[in-house]
């Protein structure tokens, strides 16, 4: 599956899939889904971008890929991890403190993993 561009990787989704019945479910035109998988339309709202996410049942990999591609055509944060932060005022203190470290990519990625086995422990 395309893993650079939201367009592409929006139209490979839809050849999985009924495109106009998806593009109904998630209250868009069949035409508007088109135009966005050539790039003719901008990544689309947020409220269009989980309406499709949603129409189209994405497994967890595929949902983050949808999410961070588009993101990054918005120059954006993805949209799942903002409604999370949003939903868990108690992480605005640890994300306020992971800013002032100025951790490089090797630390984050040491990080991650510190943390994701923590909690395997648990």
């Amino acid at each position: 599956m395309p893993e650079n561009d939201f367009g592409k990787f929006l139209k490979a989704l839809r050849k999985k899939h009924k495109g106009t019945q998806i593009a109904k479910q998630a209250g868009i035109s069949y035409v508007y889904l088109l135009d966005i998988e050539k790039g003719a339309r901008p990544v689309p709202s947020n409220k269009v971008l989980l309406a499709l996410a949603e129409s189209f049942n994405l497994k967890n990999e595929e949902l983050e890929m949808f999410f961070n591609l588009a993101a990054t055509q918005k120059n954006e944060i993805p949209l799942d991890i903002a409604n999370f932060i949003k939903n868990n005022r108690c992480s605005y203190s640890f994300f306020r403190t992971l800013k002032k470290l100025s951790l490089k990519d090797e630390q984050w990625e040491s990080l991650e993993k510190s943390i994701i086995n923590h909690f395997r422990e648990v």
